[in-house]
C-alpha cells in the first residue's frame, strides 16, 4: 500500500497535555477525555476506510495532515 486518505468529520483538536492525581501517596497519570474521544475517532475512521489494515512494525511512515478550521466567530463580516 502506498499512501492511505481518510476523512476525519470534526473540527481540528490539538492533544492536550497528561493529567495528574494522588491517590493514597501514589501519582496517577491518565489523558483527559477529550483527547482519548479524538484519539479513538482517528483509529475509527481509519478501521472503517482500510477494514484494519496495519503497516508492518518499525517501518517508518510520512504523514502529511490537512486540517480545515471552522470561521471563528469573532472575524468580522
Amino acid at each position: 500500500m502506498k499512501s492511505v486518505d481518510f476523512t476525519i468529520d470534526e473540527a481540528p483538536a490539538g492533544k492536550k497535555r497528561p493529567k495528574f492525581t494522588t491517590v493514597n501517596g501514589y501519582t496517577r497519570t491518565y489523558t483527559p477525555a477529550d483527547t482519548m474521544h479524538n484519539e479513538r475517532l482517528v483509529r475509527a475512521c481509519y478501521a472503517w476506510d482500510y477494514h484494519g489494515f496495519k503497516f508492518p512494525p518499525k517501518i517508518p511512515l510520512y504523514v502529511k495532515l490537512t486540517c480545515y478550521y471552522p470561521i471563528p466567530k469573532s472575524t468580522s463580516k
